[in-house]
């Protein structure tokens, strides 16, 4: 049994008057149409559930039952070193997912009532956190799942700490199993593994290491704005 918000009620001036019920999730603020969710963060996972005949005052429905659907898609992110650390330039560096951000995501802002369409924000970019554990070559513990409008493809950017230090991939295209885009559906969890492959050690080399001056500002003309 779930708690209704608010509490509905048969109407009590027409005993035989039929009666239709529906479901949105979570919560938000209601008008005539639409709900709009109070949290608009990615990681609101909004249902529907169509209208399912309640009955009439006179003639109770038994059992009614409110089927939700999931109305977006749901990313969820794993991570896992395609080989080990040994002999290679991140050798005795612990390396581990800092970030991971999907890039032009559109969120669930609100759903009309009548059809069960979602009204989505325009794209922006929305980060989630990564394994706070060192990688190994099994993956790790999955991210906190975010839920955004499906798409005909997925970019995301990858942030790891190597050794303290961090480390940016941009711009990375997901592929499905056939090495094409990901196509991400309604009601679908799609499960994302990072898969990252240590930089080969040069051996017999020596790394060059550098160190930067930068020169201090020189100071300009001034300039005035009149204003009359």
């Amino acid at each position: 049994e779930i708690d209704l918000t608010p509490v509905l009620y048969y109407p009590v001036d027409n005993e035989d008057t039929k009666t239709w019920i529906l479901g949105v999730s979570p919560l938000g603020a209601v008008n005539e149409s639409t709900v709009t969710f109070n949290d608009v963060d990615g990681f609101q996972d909004v249902m529907y559930a169509g209208k399912t005949n309640a009955g009439s005052s006179k003639t109770k429905e038994q059992s009614i039952v409110l089927d939700f659907k999931h109305k977006t898609t749901q990313l969820t992110f794993v991570a896992k070193l395609a080989s080990a650390l040994t002999g290679s330039e991140w050798d005795g560096k612990e390396v581990s997912v800092k970030t991971i951000t999907v890039q032009k995501a559109k969120l669930p802002a609100s759903l009309t009532f009548s059809t069960g369409a979602v009204n989505w924000t325009d794209e922006k970019s929305i980060s989630v956190a990564g394994c706070a554990t060192g990688l190994t070559t099994t993956a790790c513990d999955p991210s906190n799942p975010i839920m955004i409008a499906p798409a005909s493809s997925v970019t995301v950017d990858l942030e790891l700490s190597v050794g303290g230090k961090k480390k940016v991939y941009s711009n990375l295209p997901v592929k499905n199993d056939s090495k094409q885009n990901l196509v991400t559906l309604e009601g679908n969890s799609h499960l994302v593994t990072f898969e990252i492959t240590p930089p080969t050690a040069v051996s017999g080399a020596t790394a060059i290491t550098v160190t930067a001056k930068v020169a201090k500002w020189t100071e300009g003309a001034k300039g005035t704005v009149d204003i009359q």
